[in-house]
């Protein structure tokens, strides 16, 4: 009875219902998980906030998503994040933009559990705007910015990409060219769809130990920065110099994903970077002091 009201309230008196959300909403999502069996009238009560428009203050239901999909489009498409701002900040969300492609943003701390319940809604999968495989081609009409960049050289690209691979080592599963970033120098995609690709989030909503998970860095090749690391590279630049650009790309990318296990520990980092660009001499800097400790993963023993 408590649904069938709730229900009728979205149809007749969405505000008022909205209201109630505000406050409620957060059970009914981790109701989704928790009694799947009632995915069908949880569903219709869903709202969240999306890219189609930048009003903080509106909420959008599930079927406003799908009235409004682009043609050709199959999937829902949304960002995790750890609030709005940061969402709406997201690389990831470069090709939609710019193809006008809705995102929806999961930004609730239990948002980060929906994938494991919301699979899909009326025959449209759930995709995340993190994966590594996610191909928009044939979606909306690509505009590329007045100022972008001719992409490098593949010989150059190639170089670069190396270099990136042997600085982060296995804190990455791969580097490679993003053929979505626009005027985001690089991202971290997942190549895992599994329902547990955010166990990561959940786990330290939980206070729970949980290994950081490893992902694909994708570089944006038209980006001015790449650019510059690149002809770094090309004249010998100065090693220590590109070592910290690159481990702050990473990092970068790790906070843009809400993931990074201690923020603050990179403003030493910073701090020396903008000594450098505001003239100090690279020979002088003591970038190894300010470099962050990211454990890489740990390889298991064989079992004999």
């Amino acid at each position: 009875k408590v649904m069938s009201e709730l229900k009728r309230m979205v149809k007749n008196d969405r505000e008022k219902y909205l209201k109630i959300f505000a406050e409620f909403g957060s059970f009914l999502k981790q109701g989704l998980v928790m009694a799947p069996e009632d995915k069908t009238d949880i569903e219709p009560l869903l709202f969240f906030q999306t890219t189609h428009d930048d009003d903080v203050t509106k909420f959008y239901s599930l079927d406003d998503y799908v009235e409004r999909m682009s043609d050709n489009q199959d999937d829902i498409y949304y960002v995790v994040a750890d609030d709005y701002g940061s969402g709406k900040r997201s690389p990831h969300l470069d090709a939609f933009r710019q193809r006008d492609i809705e995102v929806l943003y999961f930004t609730h701390p239990v948002d980060a559990m929906l994938p494991m319940g919301l699979s899909d809604y009326k025959g449209h999968k759930f995709v995340s705007v993190d994966s590594g495989d996610i191909d928009l081609s044939e979606l909306g009409e690509a505009e590329d910015p007045a100022d972008v960049k001719e992409a490098l050289e593949e010989t150059s690209f190639v170089s670069l990409k190396d270099k990136v691979k042997a600085i982060l080592g296995g804190r990455v599963s791969d580097v490679r060219e993003s053929k979505t970033l626009v005027g985001s120098p690089a991202r971290l995609v997942s190549d895992d769809d599994s329902q547990n690709r955010h166990m990561y989030r959940i786990n330290r909503l939980l206070d729970k130990d949980y290994e950081l998970p490893v992902k694909t860095l994708e570089l944006n090749s038209r980006h001015a920065l790449m650019h510059n690391l690149s002809n770094l590279l090309a004249n010998n630049g100065d090693e220590k110099l590109v070592n910290a650009v690159v481990e702050q790309i990473f990092e970068t990318a790790l906070l843009q994903d809400g993931i990074h296990p201690d923020p603050s520990s990179m403003a030493d980092r910073l701090t020396l970077l903008m000594q450098a660009a505001t003239g100090s001499s690279v020979g002088d800097l003591n970038f190894e002091a300010a470099k962050t400790v990211i454990a890489e993963p740990e390889v298991p023993e064989p079992i004999a």
